[in-house]
């Protein structure tokens, strides 16, 4: 399954949304300028993440991005001025435009999930 590019573009009310596990390719400028998303919690068969498909989320507090994230474009989630990223990513992956963060939001690595994989279970800080 995918969200089309603009699906959601400057949606300013869509404030909560449950994905299915089908859900596998979310396009560019899908969620654009949305003011209402806080949380995302992305299903394990997102593949890919589009160019600005979360550009000016501004209330956006946090999102999951499991390792099984193959790309995400450039300026995917700029302007999301409040967001924390949680990873189980040990580090960018390759397939992660050197711009996916151009905002320099804070990303927490090696974040260990849940059984189920929907929520943070712990993270181990090392200096």
């Amino acid at each position: 399954m995918t969200i089309k590019k603009n699906a959601f573009f400057n949606c300013k009310a869509l404030a909560y949304i449950t994905f299915n596990e089908a859900l596998e390719t979310i396009e560019g400028y899908a969620f654009y300028a949305n003011e209402s998303i806080v949380t995302l919690d992305l299903p394990a068969s997102v593949k890919s993440i589009g160019k600005s498909a979360f550009q000016g989320c501004n209330q956006m507090r946090s999102i999951l991005l499991r390792e099984s994230v193959e790309t995400i474009g450039a300026h995917a989630f700029y302007g999301c001025t409040a967001l924390t990223i949680y990873t189980n990513a040990t580090k960018k992956l390759s397939g992660w435009d050197a711009y996916w963060n151009s905002s320099y939001k804070g990303v927490v690595f090696g974040c260990v999930l849940s059984e189920d994989g929907t929520y943070v279970e712990s993270v181990t800080l090392t200096a």
